[in-house]
């Protein structure tokens, strides 16, 4: 037994013990993280920089700019050969007279242009003939292009690399010029192709790429010349030759204006067109979160030691509570610093993977959410995946982009069923509060195939396009849809319009939506299918003078943010638009068509002129230019054809003195023969006895 004052002595030297202990540690906690803050801060920013700096520079020249170069490689290299068809034909092209070549290849021009972003202008100037063909039109002259100054220089630039220049449209472009023949140079050249890339598109590309406003990017030239930027800050103090140059990516720390900077340089060694880059980064924002973190460390030290009784008696709320606000705080810090690391191993960077801590032989899949509306944030997916039975990870690429990582058991049956059924719950449950769509990878156990299933995910998402906008797609479902696409049979589609059948035009657009969903197509060819059929409306508009009266869809948005579903229904709107203007000027429409083939028939008599040849001329099949003949001129083409032929013959023989021969060349005819009797048969005459009785009847008329 002991007595109340044992119990008061007991208690208080245990108090005392425990206060002294609690000023002890809390003093040691603070002063190493006091003493340490800043420079750890530091540390982790420079870190974060370097990666970020490498990234930027490998997703410009591998990827971005990559991409323009091989969109025409094809073309240019063939061009190497001896092939006498494509640019190889027009390269050695004098007088113009395959001017159907030219038209080809100015509409190649403009579908590349349109399905590919931020691609500014293309551009293929043949020095034989002085041709230019560009995205906008065709220019017999150099001079009426609007680039004509840089095409002027064409030689005096260098090949196969990107120079940056003031494009025609006076904007600011990144320029990549090739010769032609491919491989051959200026001395040798017989033409020139070049891609303008939007220098505005390349500098929002990298700019999104930084993890806010007040960080700076630069790329400079060999001379240090600053070649693209996202800011007006000079590049200041960086000339290549101070402790940033070398052979290996750096990093320092410097002053700038009151303001302390994190510098990450990329020497030009490392670049594949020999530019250095710069990123740099302000740690003001950090430092004040770090000296704040210090003085909240400082008071709490100064707080325990002057307190400890009180702390330690009322420990459960007088030091949890300000330990928890104190470990959140670090807590925040370090999640900002931190949050590269999912990004890190998505992108194949296992390096710091061991900061996660999974079971072994854990099996990890990536989803890829991509937000149609609402919102949807990390605290919501903790929420719904709170007691579920594997571990995650997620991180916000964007507002409207999610990355996830599932970490499975490694028993798991089937994987891909859970990842699916997760998604699909996630999607039932925030109902009202947001719609996503999904798309995820195959399943691994190998952390350095994450970024392989990260791919796969972001391949799956895309068929949102085809499935809509609420789809949860696996790549496994997808990865078989490589079919060849069908015959689409386009030209059912225009038939439909010319004959002003909305009825036809829908049921050719359903079947065309169903072959696309149905017919195992990959999302790159479904994805061409609807721009094909774009281009066919713009045709259409062309044809009929209404694009002044309708704006023909912009697919590069769809084919971005849109369904094949909502690409689709605008078109159908814009197909009763049409078929709306032509019911109420459908006679002027087909009276045009007419007089462009009339006018091409009476220039061309000499000619040999063939319904297939006409109907190439007006983009029609010839069946719907039978249709037309037959409803305007009430007579078949052929009928036509003849009868002009035959009054042009008439006409030379009245007014002229060449011969039967001579004058049935001129009128189409190879065969005097066969000309003398189709004559006879129109004037019950034969040419001979038609100059004879005209000649008396103008004689006649003289007299009388």
């Amino acid at each position: 037994m002991f007595s109340k004052g044992d119990h008061k002595t007991d208690l208080i030297k245990s108090v005392i013990i425990f206060a002294t202990l609690t000023v002890i540690v809390i003093g040691a906690f603070g002063f190493y993280l006091f003493s340490n803050s800043q420079a750890l801060v530091a540390k982790e920013v420079s870190r974060d920089s370097l990666y970020r700096l490498q990234h930027v520079r490998d997703y410009l020249e591998t990827t971005v700019l990559k991409r323009y170069e091989e969109l025409f490689q094809d073309k240019v290299v063939s061009t190497a050969f001896q092939k006498y068809d494509g640019l190889g034909l027009l390269l050695d092209e004098s007088n113009g007279s395959l001017g159907y070549r030219f038209l080809v290849l100015h509409n190649d021009i403009q579908n590349a242009k349109l399905a590919q972003e931020g691609l500014s202008n293309i551009t293929v100037h043949f020095l034989k003939t002085g041709y230019t063909v560009d995205s906008r039109y065709i220019y017999e002259k150099p001079g009426n292009s609007k680039d004509a100054g840089f095409l002027g220089e064409l030689s005096q630039f260098p090949l196969n690399r990107w120079t940056i220049r003031d494009g025609g449209e006076g904007e600011r472009v990144m320029t990549y010029l090739q010769s032609l023949p491919y491989g051959s140079s200026h001395d040798n050249a017989k033409g020139y192709l070049y891609l303008d890339v939007s220098l505005d598109y390349v500098t929002g590309l990298l700019g999104g790429m930084l993890s806010s406003k007040e960080e700076r990017f630069y790329i400079v030239d060999e001379d240090g010349k600053t070649l693209l930027t996202n800011s007006e800050q000079a590049v200041d103090g960086f000339d290549g030759s101070n402790e940033l140059a070398g052979t290996a990516a750096s990093v320092t720390v410097r002053e700038e204006a009151g303001r302390t900077t994190v510098w990450a340089y990329s020497p030009a060694s490392l670049s594949r067109f020999g530019w250095g880059f710069y990123v740099a980064r302000p740690l003001d924002s950090l430092l004040i979160e770090s000296k704040k973190l210090q003085h909240n460390l400082f008071v709490a030290s100064i707080v325990a030691a002057v307190a400890g009784l009180a702390i330690s008696l009322l420990m459960s709320r007088r030091v949890y509570v300000p330990l928890k606000k104190m470990m959140s705080s670090l807590q925040t810090l370090h999640r900002s610093l931190e949050k590269t690391r999912l990004l890190k191993l998505i992108h194949g960077d296992t390096e710091e993977a061991g900061s996660y801590s999974f079971a072994e032989r854990s099996q990890f899949a990536v989803a890829y959410i991509r937000l149609r509306s609402g919102e949807l944030d990390l605290g919501m997916l903790d929420h719904q995946f709170h007691n579920k039975p594997f571990h995650w990870d997620a991180l916000a690429v964007s507002r409207e982009e999610l990355v996830v990582l599932f970490v499975l058991e490694p028993d798991e049956p089937d994987t891909d069923a859970t990842v699916k059924e997760t998604l699909r719950s996630l999607q039932e449950e925030l109902c009202g509060v947001c719609q996503f769509s999904a798309g995820y990878g195959r399943t691994t156990d190998r952390l350095a195939l994450v970024s392989e299933s990260f791919s796969e995910a972001k391949h799956a998402a895309r068929y949102e396009f085809l499935f809509g906008p609420s789809a949860v797609v696996g790549f496994h479902e997808v990865e078989a849809r490589r079919n060849a696409l069908e015959d689409m049979n386009f030209e059912r589609f225009e038939k439909g319009i010319h004959a002003q059948d909305m009825q036809a035009v829908s049921t050719y657009l359903e079947e065309f939506e169903r072959t696309l969903i149905d017919g195992g197509c990959g999302i790159e060819t479904a994805e061409w299918a609807l721009m094909q059929l774009s281009v066919c409306m713009r045709r259409m508009a062309l044809h009929y003078r209404l694009s002044d009266r309708l704006e023909i869809p912009d697919m590069s948005r769809t084919l971005k943010e849109g369904t094949l579903g909502e690409g689709l229904e605008r078109i159908k709107v814009d197909v009763r638009q049409i078929i709306a203007w032509l019911s109420s000027d459908a006679p002027h429409a087909h009276a045009e068509t007419i007089n462009v083939i009339q006018r091409y028939i009476h220039e061309h008599l000499h000619e040999d002129i063939s319904l297939d040849q006409v109907a190439e001329l007006v983009s029609f099949s010839p069946s719907y230019i039978s249709k037309l003949f037959a409803e305007v001129l009430h007579m078949p083409f052929i009928e036509y054809l003849s009868r002009a032929r035959l009054e042009l013959a008439a006409e030379l023989l009245r007014d002229g003195q060449e011969s039967v021969t001579r004058i049935a060349e001129r009128a189409g005819y190879s065969n005097v023969q066969y000309f003398c009797t189709k004559f006879k048969a129109k004037y019950e005459v034969t040419p001979n006895q038609y100059r004879k009785l005209t000649r008396a009847a103008s004689v006649q008329t003289e007299v009388v």
